[in-house]
């Protein structure tokens, strides 16, 4: 899909979130970022860009603010060579401040953030790694 097709569906209808696969592994597709981002923001800039790098982070160059992303969501044991299982997000504080509620207990970033400025502590069992 290129960037002007993305720009377009998002004019044609309302949509609060785009999210977009960095690098397909199964394909070995690797989608332009910043410049579907790009396309996204000017379309609509009240969007939320989320970017899963999966696959991509740590070997290509990913620039979030030319991409307008909103988050980048990855994980250290693929292209990092980190610590098996452990996920990690990127965000802009402005995305965190404008979230209203998640969905999903283990996975509600605007509350694990919310405590760690409340008090320093992890919500849950913190990580040991």
């Amino acid at each position: 899909v290129s960037p002007e097709q993305v720009a377009e569906a998002v004019r044609s209808k309302k949509y609060t979130h785009v999210g977009c696969i960095h690098h397909e592994t199964t394909a070995g597709t690797l989608n332009p970022i910043e410049e579907i981002g790009a396309a996204v923001h000017a379309a609509d800039p009240s969007v939320e860009f989320i970017i899963d790098s999966m696959s991509g982070f740590g070997a290509y160059s990913v620039d979030l603010e030319a991409a307008h992303a909103s988050y980048l969501v990855s994980s250290a044991n693929k292209l990092i060579e980190g610590v098996p299982g452990f996920a990690f997000a990127l965000g802009t504080r402005a995305a965190l401040e404008r979230a209203t509620h998640a969905r999903s207990l283990s996975l509600d970033l605007l509350g694990q953030w919310r405590g760690l400025e409340a008090n320093g502590q992890f919500r849950f069992t913190p990580p040991t790694h």
